[in-house]
């Protein structure tokens, strides 16, 4: 057992000097605990409320008009590049990306950082009654001298690019669903007004049509065939109808709304040149397609990554400094450690990120394939599309 008791009268004159660096060793061991200590961030607890959240979405609809005064007006209907701008700001698939960004930036930040000192203190008393107490402290650092620390940094880093870039492509991902649900639901429009007056017409002929059959001037088979085509022409009225409102309840979730907002769409179609795209080349779709940026981004976070396991197959060095005193009197200790890398040497995790580093070679390269193709697809469908619009404004 320890005991801090004061020493027997028996002890050396030189005792009193060595409680006194004892003393003094504990107020310097305790402040660096109390320093380290005072420190560290507290935990808040911030608890989650999706009630609070739902109502703030529900009551988005009233606070949007004066929030976005300077940049659009609403009162007069939502037009395609209001509801774009809108769905980059509230949509929910990209506050998500965004805040694994905001991930990534956090540990760019704090990464590449030292490892904190350790302070270890040890006490120890001969059994003889008059026997000293022993008091001895070290504090150990680890020097990063194999560059594990940089290489650490510059996979955070890229990591962040990474999260970056697949916010930029998300982006562009969401903006074309925008464009592809807001195309589809003014086609529905289009399609429930045309059909709209196909069905008033019919049902004035069939009034005509009773008539006629009344005075004689038509069968009644006749008149049931034009019934059956206007039956016909209100069932494809109420399926687009219901396409229109389901359209419409995607457009407003993809806007960060709830179905029924109380907002009016204005139906429309985006103003695009109508001629052939030209030819790029493979360079160029590298250098501009998100999606190919966001792998080849991947690619240099396991490259990164690669190198960050290589280092830590060197060792770092471990430094120790302190004191200690016993009968003799007080002295100065200095230890070293470094590990030995004779028979691990990190081999398990640098092969995988070998292995990892190819198969983001092969992702990368896949999708820019896939580009190309997909590509000289679209080419074919346009033409097709182009030459099809010329026929009926041309022919028809």
């Amino acid at each position: 057992m320890v005991s801090l008791a004061a020493p027997p009268s028996g002890r050396r004159p030189q005792q009193n000097d060595s409680d006194s660096l004892r003393s003094r060793a504990r107020v310097i061991g305790w402040g660096l605990v109390a320093a380290a200590t005072v420190s560290c961030q507290t935990y808040e607890r911030d608890p989650l409320d999706i009630a609070a959240r739902l109502d703030a979405v529900a009551s988005r609809s009233t606070r949007l008009a004066p929030e976005t005064a300077q940049a659009f007006d609403l009162t007069d209907g939502i037009t395609l590049d209001e509801a774009e701008v809108m769905a980059l700001v509230y949509g929910a698939d990209l506050r998500i990306a965004r805040a694994e960004a905001g991930v990534a930036a956090a540990n760019a930040r704090t990464a590449g950082r030292w490892v904190d000192p350790v302070l270890g203190v040890n006490g120890a008393e001969f059994l003889s009654p008059s026997g000293p107490f022993e008091f001895g402290a070290m504090v150990n650092f680890s020097l990063p001298v194999s560059g594990r620390l940089k290489a650490l940094e510059s996979q955070a880093d890229a990591s962040h690019r990474a999260a970056l870039r697949r916010v930029w492509a998300q982006e562009w991902a969401y903006r074309n669903d925008v464009r592809r649900a807001w195309i589809e639901w003014t086609i529905a429009v289009e399609r429930g007004n045309l059909l709209r007056t196909v069905v008033e017409q019919f049902t004035t002929i069939e009034a005509v049509a009773q008539r006629l059959e009344k005075a004689g001037a038509i069968r009644s088979a006749d008149r049931r065939l034009l019934r059956i085509e206007l039956v016909g022409r209100q069932t494809d009225l109420a399926l687009v109808e219901y396409q229109v409102a389901d359209a419409e309840a995607r457009l407003f979730g993809l806007m960060g709304l709830f179905p029924g907002a109380p907002f009016e769409l204005v139906p429309g179609l985006p103003v695009n040149d109508s001629s052939a795209p030209q030819a790029l080349s493979h360079g160029a779709l590298a250098q501009s397609n998100p999606e190919v940026l966001t792998l080849a981004a991947d690619y240099e976070v396991a490259e990164q990554t690669l190198a960050l396991e290589i280092t830590k197959q060197y060792p770092d060095l471990g430094l120790g400094l302190g004191a200690s005193d016993d009968i003799d009197g007080t002295r100065a200790e200095i230890g070293l450690s470094i590990p030995l890398p004779i028979w691990n040497r990190n081999a398990r995790r640098i092969e995988s990120a070998r292995a990892n580093r190819e198969l983001a070679r092969m992702r990368a390269e896949s999708a820019a394939e896939g580009v190309v193709r997909r590509l000289a697809r679209a080419r074919i469908q346009l033409a097709q599309v182009l030459a099809g619009r010329r026929a009926v404004a041309e022919d028809i």
